[in-house]
């Protein structure tokens, strides 16, 4: 019971830290002149805040004496000397000197008379911190109690309090377990301390953040140019914010224990630690997680949000959008917005400003952002540009494996608009770009932005929404909507050029032709279910020889509308046993119970060898050993989903080709981010009958021109909480395995993928299938020039073909004259 700067705790956990809450405590004692009484007002005790920043305490000592104390805020604490004893008369002189001047217009000439009449000796100066209580050594049978164990703050006045509650809790469940012929009990013991004064102190640290008026998660400012339901706020106040809610330790401990459980379900626990070319994963995930695991018994993560954050980085080392852990809700509701979108010119390895965002400066109500459209930028915080945006994809994007494909997807949308739920707080509040005009560099700065879809009053609202909100991942896509509808960047919803056509088509499909060449256009935002009748009314309605597709930016689906769609476009998938791709599972004995939830379905898992529905559970027990990564495993057959089963749709995704008429070519535009559903699909057309080219947009970052074509192949993806479900379904023991203690959202890639026209021995994900012709244009928002640029291409060829075949057909009727007449001259006669 050493105090708050223990130097036991300090010995035996020397990485641990307390939490500077930025206040200043500057204390004294007054004694009382012979015959004088103590002030009403501060019998028993006087607090308050003066409105002014500063805060006051005057509480009596004994019938002699009194205790006073001025409290401010700070960002930094104070340096020693911290005590009147040790200072010299002229430090201690300054000390009363600052404290008179701190009270001047906000506090009375009596409490500065108090000031001045005080005992120098016992000055004191108090940095306020706190921490969250860590768990006690009970192996070692030290226990700490008291600030020792969770160092209290004074301005929430409970430190003492919580001390003497530690001593009577900890007596209390020795006396109890004492006599219960446990070796063990002083272990128990105190492990059973541990649960009792987390929950108690824990709230105690909160309510002095109450208290204190220190709530600074307050967010309600709004505009008429944001949903009346969203706010905005400016980085820093989301920092204090975030800074202030405390970890939990119970929250970790939980969280860690199912990331753990996570494992077991995870299809590429083993060939990420070594995967082949051409991108070498090399992730021991356990490993990493055991490191998470160190450090927050270490207590080295200063709040909730830190240790989120550090969960949120080790998934993205996977470089798998299937694979990846959000942050709770609460801090998914936060979207941090840059003032510009970049544009890279793939022809001079440039950045360009594409366009100055309106919503941007009609929040901050400065248009400084507008005047640099189509400005070149040479730095980014003084870091070349492009070489900015390359360590910015490689640290914070895990939409590909391909690097080309990141930072396609980085000058898409990540990096001028980032979640707060997958992207780490800023160091700095604002950011700096050089510009290169007239042989001059200017450097701009520009502060962060933070949209919040959510208004929250205070803390507690937030810790709520973190705790028991369902959990999403969609916010960023709500918020990127909604701008590129507020920028009018939606090429086919705002399109004015008499050369296309829009036949029909809503915010995620759209069909337009190409009037001169009859070219049918089809737009695919995604393959989610929920818009499969407006997908099927747009192939139904799609006419001509001529079809492409733009997948710019489809995240994907259900796997059963990428089969339908292939079904009805290729003529040879009409044939299921061509069209269904395999797939397989590490059966892991926690991965064959979750794969039970199929047996209440009929039919839903096709046995492709026999094209019959698997009628028993034998589709995913231990069949083969792989070995990957350096680790052998055991693998199930290779099985596939049937779309015409009760789990996938029960036949609802075919659209019939009822006059079996086939678009003669096929076209497709990708970034690369084309994934998940949208992955299977391109990569089973790539190999169709009817299908020609895979253009690219995005690229040319380096001498790689063909980058991949779609990412996150995976196989079978699924939430962890409906996995969790599933499994505890048929758990005959109450499972360990079970739902996280926050809105956090973990996906697991589950079965895995293969193209058997790639590889039948290596699932998707961990090959390669790149574009054929990349376009030299990155403009991923204005796509006529794209289009166009396919048509003239695929046009010229064609005109090439025929000329080509014209010439042949020439060639072939002069011989047949040359003969013909050779053959007349022989049967003249002489």
């Amino acid at each position: 019971a050493d105090g708050m700067h223990s130097s036991v705790r300090r010995y035996m956990f020397p990485d641990m830290r307390l939490n500077f809450h930025k206040h200043i405590l500057l204390t004294g004692i007054t004694p009382l002149n012979v015959g004088e009484q103590l002030p009403d007002q501060i019998c028993p005790s006087l607090f308050g805040t003066t409105g002014q920043g500063v805060g006051v305490f005057l509480a009596p000592i004994d019938e002699k004496s009194f205790f006073w104390s001025l409290s401010y805020h700070s960002e930094q604490p104070r340096s020693p000397p911290l005590i009147g004893s040790a200072m010299n008369k002229d430090e201690q002189e300054n000390l009363i000197n600052e404290i008179v001047a701190r009270s001047m217009n906000c506090l009375s000439d009596e409490f500065r008379s108090f000031v001045k009449r005080c005992d120098r000796q016992r000055l004191l100066i108090i940095n306020c911190y706190d921490k969250f209580p860590h768990q006690n050594p009970s192996e070692k049978h030290i226990i700490f109690i008291g600030d020792a164990l969770h160092p209290m703050s004074p301005m929430g006045g409970n430190g003492a309090n919580m001390a003497l509650r530690d001593g009577v809790d900890f007596v209390e469940v020795l006396i109890k377990n004492y006599g219960t012929n446990n070796g063990n009990f002083i272990e128990q013991s105190i492990e059973e301390f541990d649960r009792c004064h987390t929950k108690r102190s824990v709230n105690a640290i909160k309510i002095r953040s109450i208290a204190t008026n220190a709530d600074h998660c307050i967010f309600n400012s709004t505009t008429h140019n944001l949903p009346s339901t969203w706010s905005f706020s400016t980085i820093d106040q989301v920092k204090l914010c975030f800074a202030n809610i405390p970890v939990n330790n119970l929250t970790i401990n939980e969280t860690m224990k199912q990331l753990f459980n996570s494992l077991e379900f995870y299809s590429f626990l083993s060939i990420i630690r070594q995967s082949n070319q051409p991108y070498f994963t090399n992730v021991n995930l356990q490993n990493e997680l055991l490191t998470i695991l160190h450090q927050s018994n270490m207590n080295m993560y200063k709040n909730d949000y830190d240790f989120h954050m550090s969960i949120v980085t080790c998934f993205k080392k996977l470089k798998d959008f299937h694979t990846k852990y959000f942050a709770p809700n609460g801090y998914s509701k936060f979207e941090l917005l840059l003032p510009f979108i970049l544009e890279f010119l793939p022809s001079t390895k440039e950045i360009k400003i594409k366009l100055g965002i309106h919503l941007y400066s009609s929040i901050i109500e400065n248009k400084l952002n507008m005047n640099y459209t189509d400005k070149i930028i040479t730095k980014i915080d003084g870091i070349d540009a492009l070489e900015y945006m390359n360590y910015f994809a490689e640290q914070y994007t895990f939409m590909s494996k391909d690097k080309n494909v990141r930072l396609n997807s980085v000058f898409r949308k990540e990096f001028w608009l980032r979640n707060l739920g997958q992207y780490p707080l800023p160091l700095k509040n604002n950011i700096t770009f050089t510009f290169f005009e007239q042989n001059n560099e200017t450097t701009v700065t520009f502060p962060y932005l933070i949209i919040i879809t959510k208004k929250f009053d205070n803390q507690i609202s937030l810790e709520n929404e973190n705790r028991f909100s369902s959990n999403s991942s969609s916010e960023t896509e709500n918020v990127f909507n909604y701008i590129i509808d507020f920028e009018k960047l939606n090429w086919y919803k705002n399109n004015h050029n008499n050369n296309f056509e829009l036949i029909m088509g809503n915010n995620d499909s759209y069909y337009y032709i190409h009037k001169s060449t009859q070219t049918a256009i089809i737009k695919l935002e995604s393959f989610n279910e929920e818009n499969f009748e407006d997908i099927k009314k747009i192939f139904l309605a799609a006419k001509g020889n001529t079809l492409i597709l733009d997948l710019i930016g489809n995240h994907g689906g259900h796997s059963c509308l990428a089969y339908g769609l292939l079904n009805y476009l290729v003529p040879e998938y009409s044939s299921l046993h061509l069209l269904y791709e395999p797939m397989d599972g590490r059966t892991t004995k926690a991965l064959r119970l979750f794969s039970k939830i199929f047996s209440f379905y009929l039919n839903s898992i096709l046995n492709i060898q026999t094209n019959s529905s698997f009628t028993n559970m034998s589709w995913i027990e231990p069949a083969f050993n792989y070995t990957r990564g350096n680790s052998t495993d055991e693998y199930s057959m290779r099985w596939s989903i049937n779309c015409d089963g009760e789990a996938f749709g029960m036949g609802k995704f075919w659209i019939k080709n009822n006059d079996t008429k086939y678009f003669q070519s096929i076209y497709v535009l990708t970034d690369g981010t084309c994934g998940s559903a949208c992955s299977l699909f391109l990569s089973k057309l790539k190999f169709a009958s009817n299908f020609k080219t895979i253009y690219g947009i995005g690229g040319g970052y380096n001498d790689n021109d063909l980058f991949e074509s779609s990412s996150y192949a995976g196989g079978g993806a699924f939430q962890w909480n409906d996995i969790v479900t599933y499994h505890n379904q048929f758990s005959t023991n109450d499972s360990l395995i079970n739902h996280l203690p926050t809105s956090a959202h973990l996906n697991l890639n589950v079965y895995e993928i293969y193209i058997n026209a790639l590889s039948s021995d290596y699932p998707r994900e961990f090959l390669k299938q790149p574009i054929d012709k990349r376009l030299l244009i990155a403009d991923y928002f204005n796509i006529q020039q794209s289009l166009e640029m396919i048509i003239d291409d695929y046009t010229r060829s064609n005109s090439q073909t025929l000329t080509v075949n014209s010439s042949f057909k020439m060639i072939i009727f002069n011989v047949f004259l040359r003969i013909l007449f050779m053959k007349f001259s022989d049967s003249m006669p002489c």
